[in-house]
């Protein structure tokens, strides 16, 4: 999986759970401040231990996010 379909792929798991009740929320930007805030703890959990590749990987795909 590239980093743009996993970009992707997270958005569209978390846009199901964007509150959809709230015409006035922007559920696009609401979903994209999701996915930051969950990769970027991908990057900084002292739990998860990433390889040098899987946090270049989870870079672009924080980038990826930034642009849908």
């Amino acid at each position: 999986m590239t980093p743009k379909e996993k970009a992707e792929a997270i958005y569209n798991k978390f846009n199901r759970i964007v509150d959809t009740s709230n015409p006035l929320e922007d559920m696009g930007k609401t979903t994209k401040q999701i996915c930051y805030l969950f990769v970027t703890e991908i990057l900084t959990s002292f739990v998860i231990n990433l390889t040098d590749y899987q946090t270049e990987f989870w870079i672009e795909v924080k980038k990826e996010i930034e642009k849908l």
